[in-house]
């Protein structure tokens, strides 16, 4: 189901090398700060943390099925972005999930950038305006899953 926000759009079928340690780093990010609401909202961006007019990307796609299951592994209800808006005004401003008028929190990964180090990423999960986290780490391909092999904060709120 669309929302207002467009510009969601799908990453396809398969997922790539790149979108799954987005999907690491995303966990990574969501574990340190924690569910806070009932739902999580999960995109990608190709914008740097940082580089978004909004408080979210205008840029935001929603990640391939396969990946949103394995946020979901660790028992949250995950959806894609595109299912979740934001509402509200000053204090009380929040992303909501479209099909049930749950709040939610939103979590989405910047562009991978890979070198001789592995894969770099930036994260941000987002609460409220008072509430959010960015982190920027570097995975490296294990022999089954990605691993940090450095990580600094970027900024908590």
């Amino acid at each position: 189901m669309a929302t207002p926000a467009d510009a969601h759009r799908s990453s396809g079928p398969a997922a790539s090398e790149v979108d799954s340690a987005r999907v690491a780093a995303m966990e990574r990010t969501v574990s340190g700060f924690g569910m806070v609401e009932p739902i999580l909202c999960v995109g990608f961006s190709e914008a740097y943390v940082g580089q978004s007019k909004g408080i979210v990307p205008e840029d935001l796609r929603d990640p391939a099925p396969e990946l949103l299951d394995l946020l979901a592994a660790e028992g949250r209800r995950v959806v894609p972005a595109s299912s979740c808006e934001l509402r509200g005004e000053r204090h009380r401003i929040g992303y909501y999930h479209t099909d049930t008028g749950e709040r939610a929190q939103i979590v989405w990964a910047g562009p991978g950038v890979e070198d001789e180090a592995g894969i770099r990423i930036h994260t941000v999960v987002w609460h409220s305006l008072l509430g959010s986290r960015g982190e920027d780490c570097t995975f490296v391909r294990g022999a089954e899953s990605w691993a940090v092999s450095t990580c600094s904060s970027i900024w908590v709120s």
